[in-house]
């Protein structure tokens, strides 16, 4: 259950964004089957992580809430507009933003540039990635959360899977902890939890 409080401060950012393309876009990271897709994800994960990394990012909002503002967060993304409204959740929601770093960047040359572990690494678009997440992650100590899914009709889903067995190959992960299918209206979205 969504409290009132991530009600409230999703309107209040909406309220504060002057730009009406970046609140249609903030507000369709918050349409039901994706906000579904994200709890899935979160009540499969074994243990509260307090450093974790999303690779992919767009806006966090359900994820924070649900670790809570103890957790600390670092968003990966290439797109630059994804800054003030992922600040302004955290500010208006824990009160502050210190807990979160937000890099511009591609995932794989975040990655590969890297040096900190995070306990949980999080991919919730892998179908838009170039590349598949077994070719760019590498911390045999982390737990990592992946979704795709095998709807090919929208056109930046440039790598959907058709199964999540192909899916789970996709990752490279090999200690599975959970994987399933979510049926949509539309398509199937896939998650797996594991470990290399």
């Amino acid at each position: 259950m969504i409290s009132d409080n991530f009600f409230t401060t999703v309107i209040k950012i909406i309220k504060q964004c002057d730009d009406i393309s970046l609140v249609n876009d903030f507000t369709d990271s918050l349409l039901d089957h994706r906000l579904l897709s994200k709890k899935w994800l979160v009540d499969n994960i074994p243990f509260m992580a307090k450093n974790i990394l999303v690779l992919g990012a767009w806006y966090q909002t359900y994820i924070p809430y649900r670790f809570g503002k103890d957790a600390k967060f670092t968003l990966v993304d290439i797109n630059p507009n994804i800054i003030d409204l992922n600040k302004k959740f955290f500010i208006n929601y824990f009160g502050h933003d210190q807990n979160l770093n937000i890099c511009i960047k591609d995932a794989r040359s975040f990655l590969l540039m890297n040096q900190v572990h995070y306990d949980l690494v999080i991919n919730t678009s892998c179908e838009h990635m170039h590349y598949d997440m077994k070719n760019i992650i590498k911390d045999k100590k982390s737990l990592y959360a992946f979704q795709s899914n095998n709807y090919t009709e929208h056109p930046s889903h440039i790598n959907c899977k058709n199964s999540i067995n192909d899916f789970i190959v996709s990752t490279g992960l090999t200690k599975i902890f959970y994987s399933g299918v979510l049926p949509m209206t539309k398509y199937d979205r896939y998650l797996v939890i594991g470990e290399l």
